[in-house]
């Protein structure tokens, strides 16, 4: 019996979550807007902007006039290149636009958090006692 306690514990610890995996979440990318504009995620997930419809580009930054615009990434979106991928690795707020459209507001934000994860403290000390169970055999 005193085999299996150790081999219990394992299976209980083994069984708890390991925090999330990356995720992926997709943008599109229609007329004259990101749909949707708005969306947060986890660091290490990444964001998929879909081709729907006109010439797009998606271009890290608030604006033109941004000087970091750009730097991120800048991308075209057509029907040539149809998706487009990025993986956040900071967290933060990271705006985006259409070179095309943006005079007709075509701008989206990411809000990038920190990734959450079991803490320690919430794992048991010990292993559960059967206490009960020896006194029975």
């Amino acid at each position: 019996m005193r085999t299996r306690i150790p081999a219990l514990a394992l299976l209980f610890l083994a069984l708890l979550p390991a925090g999330a995996p990356a995720a992926t979440h997709v943008v599109t990318a229609l007329g004259q807007a990101f749909d949707p504009s708005e969306i947060t995620i986890q660091i290490g997930d990444t964001v998929e902007w879909h081709w729907g419809s006109l010439l797009h580009t998606v271009t890290s930054g608030v604006d033109l006039s941004d000087p970091q615009a750009g730097a991120l990434f800048d991308a075209p979106l057509d029907s040539g290149n149809p998706v487009f991928s990025y993986t956040f690795t900071e967290a933060g707020d990271q705006p985006y636009f259409c070179r095309f459209h943006i005079a007709v507001g075509m701008t989206g934000l990411i809000h990038v958090e920190t990734t959450t994860s079991v803490p320690d403290e919430s794992l048991p000390p010990d292993p559960p006692s059967f206490g009960v169970i020896k006194s029975l055999y």
